[in-house]
């Protein structure tokens, strides 16, 4: 399996980093861009409905509350997007009260508060809802993020995406510095990417 070590090595050979050990784009400045080109192979990925990692969670939404996103007590911050969602009565406890809503398309229409929630929006890294006159839990089924990159040691864990993410690294580096070669490593970067959901899209499902 792939590593960071191998996705840097090749970044800066893209950069035309010729010095050993590398004195601009070093490990420590290329990590936040390994990681950020990291998170964004895996977005595009799940907007074309390629899923590397899915998960559930439980979270209550108070009475007229119309959007829930990062920060709101129990829901998660590894969100790409939300696959499913079902709703119940804050006030059960029986998995079998859950009735799954609908997404609103292409958005929610205002209506007057109902005691259900009954469809729900994406947009903006946020989930809205029309505000509903009851507490309501939710259960959400979600596409999520992979652990992030740590160190050079970590193993790539999106199947054959070494090229793409020394791509993007090296593109996100060269933007971070203004050099002219950015333009060009973005372009093969948004290639590369779409090419890995092309030819994997049918297997990369995750649990």
């Amino acid at each position: 399996m792939a590593t960071l070590q191998q996705a840097h090595d090749l970044a800066r050979s893209l950069l035309g980093e010729r010095q050993t050990p590398p004195e601009v784009f070093t490990d420590v400045f290329l990590l936040d861009h390994s990681k950020a080109a990291y998170r964004e192979i895996q977005r595009r990925m799940a907007a074309a409905g390629v899923t590397l990692s899915k998960a559930y969670v439980q979270f209550d939404v108070a009475i007229a509350v119309q959007s829930v996103t990062d920060g709101a007590v129990g829901y998660p911050t590894t969100v790409i997007k939300p696959i499913r969602l079902w709703e119940r009565a804050q006030a059960s406890v029986l998995f079998a009260d859950f009735v799954q809503m609908e997404e609103a398309w292409p958005e929610i229409i205002p209506r007057a508060a109902v005691a259900t929630l009954i469809h729900w929006e994406w947009k903006d890294k946020t989930l809205f809802f029309v505000g509903s006159s009851a507490a309501r839990t939710i259960r959400m089924l979600y596409a999520k993020y992979l652990a992030d990159l740590t160190g050079v040691g970590d193993a790539l864990l999106i199947p054959d995406s070494l090229d793409a993410l020394a791509q993007g690294t090296a593109a996100f580096a060269a933007r971070s510095r203004g050099s002219t070669l950015a333009g060009d490593l973005e372009t093969i970067f948004d290639a590369m990417v779409q090419k890995m959901i092309e030819a994997d899209g049918g297997r990369l499902t995750g649990a």
